[in-house]
């Protein structure tokens, strides 16, 4: 998470409420989806380091696991997906919609 702030310049709210989904390529160059919230531009896509997009990556795959481990094996559905946090947090989230809180 860490990483993802220093290499993005985003604030650690908006890195902690990043989904699941929001790092990929695109026409070969990894790229990371994001809202930047104080300015209002929604789903905007900045270029990161293959190394980041790695541990990214990683990351999702450790959160599809938590999940399957939650709900008896089962993987999310494409809809299911599309609202589930990157870093989900463990507290009253039987869902994994809600993000971390560093507050």
């Amino acid at each position: 998470m860490w990483e993802t702030i220093i290499v993005t310049g985003q604030r650690a709210s908006e890195v902690i409420q990043l989904r699941l989904d929001c790092v990929g390529r695109y026409g070969g160059l990894p790229l990371l989806w994001h809202d930047q919230t104080k300015v209002g531009n929604l789903n905007a896509a900045v270029r990161i380091p293959d190394h980041l997009l790695d541990r990214l990556e990683e990351r999702r795959r450790k959160t599809l696991t938590h999940y399957a481990d939650r709900h008896a094996g089962r993987l999310p559905t494409a809809a299911e997906r599309a609202h589930l946090a990157l870093f989900p947090t463990d507290i009253l989230n039987p869902d994994g919609r809600r993000a971390l809180s560093y507050t």
